[in-house]
């Protein structure tokens, strides 16, 4: 565990390198977001970061974790994704309706949801094959900044390479109960 004072020295550390103050508000967020790792590999990470972060500003906890732990960073099953939106369309009155952002935000998570807001269902699923390459690249593009960003609360069948768990272990990979 993390102590207050290890997760303290490591972001003076980081804020004598980059940009950023160290508040008690700042300094208790970073507590909680590494309470799992310990004050040497939080004091490791800090001396790394120092050395190898190309960022201006005091980097988030997530890189922080990501210095220590590797790069946790869900593999998406892109595809799979836009198959599965392309199953919440509905058929109205005029035929076939694609799925509308709401229901994809409901069903799939607000950066799947947004990622089909930018492209647009019917140019996700359009008849021209060409058009649905185009966004099917430009749908990969934006979910693919999600992931950078550090969002890893995906649904699990969009998660192409899901976490090990030992035998009886569960983790909670999105919204709902443990899995």
């Amino acid at each position: 565990m993390a102590s207050e004072r290890a997760t303290t020295a490591a972001l003076t550390l980081l804020s004598r390198a980059f940009a950023g103050e160290v508040d008690a508000e700042r300094i208790a967020v970073y507590v909680a977001a590494l309470e799992d790792l310990t004050d040497a590999e939080v004091a490791a990470a800090a001396a790394l970061l120092v050395k190898t972060h190309v960022g201006e500003f005091i980097p988030p906890p997530a890189v922080i974790r990501r210095a220590v732990l590797g790069d946790e960073t869900p593999r998406l099953d892109i595809d799979r994704i836009i198959r599965e939106i392309g199953q919440m369309g509905s058929y109205g009155p005029n035929g076939w309706c694609d799925a509308s952002v709401e229901t994809v935000r409901r069903q799939a998570g607000s950066p799947i949801a947004g990622a089909y807001a930018d492209v647009g269902g019917s140019r996700l699923f359009s008849n021209d094959p060409r058009t649905r390459d185009i966004a099917a690249q430009e749908f990969r593009r934006v979910l693919g900044s999600e992931t950078a960003a550090g969002y890893t609360a995906f649904p699990p069948w969009a998660i192409a390479n899901p976490p090990r768990l030992a035998a009886g272990e569960t983790k909670q990979l999105g919204p709902g109960p443990a899995r």
